[in-house]
């Protein structure tokens, strides 16, 4: 059994050969396919990642934005007294 395996996998029309045959075919389907999956989960992480800088990069926006607008109605009030007071003397 062995012999034939190293001699002749190809030709051979023993049963056990082409199991054989047809297993080292599935494995390195298998395999491509499992390449082929690592290769999209890095490119999913690495994607993933953006995205997460990228929000990260919004909010620091969002709050600097919230504290500009916080500065804005301060100034708006001091101003709306400041005329207040200019009115009423």
């Amino acid at each position: 059994m062995e012999d034939c395996i190293a001699t002749h996998p190809a030709t051979c029309a023993h049963l056990h050969c082409a199991q054989r045959a047809a297993l080292e075919q599935s494995k390195a389907a298998l395999q491509a396919e499992r390449a082929q999956l690592l290769k999209s989960k890095d490119d999913l992480a690495a994607a993933l990642r953006v995205a997460q800088r990228k929000a990260e990069e919004a909010e620091e926006e969002q709050l600097r934005a919230e504290d500009e607008a916080a500065a804005l109605k301060n100034e708006l009030a001091a101003l709306q007294v400041r005329l207040h007071c200019f009115h009423c003397t």
